[in-house]
């Protein structure tokens, strides 16, 4: 089943030139534009944008300046109308280490597609906008915004059939709804302070109690006054990704080489602690990402295997020497962030907030953050309101947000 050549010519043109951002590539198009992704073992979706009402006109028009190349098309399929499709199989549109579910086509012209890691129980979001036109379903996805272009037809009013020119498919059927652990909580900021310094994309974040601290791309530690957003004093430490903070010493990273290997140092640079995985712990570990647990004195770390063949979490107690190794845990998805509140862990996992029940080694709920178009770097709770800290194409993004 073939498009005409001008429709599909029309449809890119006009959907290339009107994308709102909406999310990383999918696999499988015609552009094949998830190599990346791919390699990262993570769906980079912290892209994902919602900003979907300015371009429903533009979709419109896509499909109506079609109308007219395929009036006389009568082997064209009827347009699929909106609604909620679930996964039955197929390579296509396929991402990283998490499942397609669910994909939701809605009246509005944005598609949402609903990954799932159920060894997990986490959910990952990525939206996007969409037009039909003949046989071609045209979506659209990333900043820049990139056209994934797949053919389709619906043997049947509950199934759908995609195809990419490279010989991908995938096979959906109709499904009254998406149920609730495929779907990804909003979480509204409730203020907003934009223009900061970039961070560093492997970067976190960490309260000292009155200021929050992350690392920009300049590797200078930067404190942020959490009542206002306003930039304040800065720091340069040695190694220099902050991710946690304890007793008045900071926990930091290297961003290259020694990435094995954990620092506590002052703002004045004094080196307090180290833990080498591969020395003190006797279980060599990529570091990724720390937080500090206080109640019970307990730093934990997240990273891969040196070969980057599984991630886990590696507990330490570090209050005196020599730091001792309480557990590894695995927990085999890649991990950017993370910061504790109460008795639970809250993690950035693909550009989403997961939250963790570290007893079962499993997410509770997924949550998804607008505005679009932010990179998501850090996390941290200043009481019980939690911080993120990210990134958009004009800097640093500082969002606080109320989970409820």
């Amino acid at each position: 089943m073939k498009a005409a050549p001008l429709t599909i010519a029309l449809l890119c043109i006009c959907l290339a030139l009107t994308l709102t951002p909406g999310g990383c590539p999918l696999r499988g198009g015609s552009t094949n534009q998830n190599d990346n992704a791919a390699a990262n073992g993570n769906l980079n979706s912290d892209d994902a944008g919602r900003n979907a009402n300015s371009a429903d006109g533009n979709v419109n028009g896509a499909a109506n300046a079609n109308a007219a190349v395929n009036a006389n098309d009568n082997s064209a399929p009827p347009p699929i109308a909106p609604g909620f499709w679930e996964y039955v199989s197929g390579d296509l549109l396929q991402n990283g280490p998490v499942d397609l579910a669910y994909m939701a086509l809605n009246a509005d012209h944005t598609v949402d597609f609903h990954y799932y890691m159920p060894e997990l129980n986490i959910a990952v979001c990525q939206t996007g906008i969409y037009s039909v036109a003949g046989s071609v379903l045209l979506l659209g996805f990333g900043t820049p915004p990139t056209p994934v272009m797949l053919v389709f037809d619906q043997p049947g009013v509950d199934t759908l059939h995609l195809m990419s020119d490279g010989g991908d498919e995938l096979v959906l059927s109709r499904a009254a709804e998406i149920p609730e652990q495929f779907q990804c909580l909003p979480l509204t900021p409730v203020h907003t302070y934009t223009g900061l310094p970039r961070p560093d994309e492997r970067t976190g974040m960490a309260y000292d109690g009155s200021r929050l601290w992350y690392t920009t791309d300049a590797s200078v530690l930067q404190a942020i006054d959490p009542a206002d957003g306003t930039p304040g004093e800065t720091h340069v430490l040695t190694t220099p990704l902050v991710h946690a903070y304890q007793g008045g010493a900071f926990w930091v990273v290297s961003g290259s080489g020694a990435m094995e290997q954990a620092e506590r140092r002052r703002l004045d640079n004094t080196l307090l602690d180290e833990i080498d995985t591969r020395v003190d712990l006797s279980e060599a570990n990529r570091i990724e990402a720390m937080a500090w647990e206080p109640r019970d004195n307990v730093l934990w770390l997240h990273g891969s295997l040196p070969d980057n063949s599984t991630d886990r979490f590696l507990r330490v107690a570090c209050l005196g020497e020599p730091d001792e190794l309480l557990g590894v845990d695995e927990f085999d998805v890649a991990i950017s962030a993370m910061s504790w509140h109460g008795r639970e862990l809250w993690a950035i996992v693909s550009g989403m907030v997961a939250q963790l029940d570290m007893t079962a080694l499993r997410g509770e709920v997924t949550y998804r953050v607008d505005p679009p178009g932010i990179r998501w770097r850090g996390i941290a709770w200043v009481g019980d309101a939690m911080f993120l800290i990210g990134a958009d194409d004009d800097g640093g993004v500082l969002v606080e947000v109320d989970p409820g």
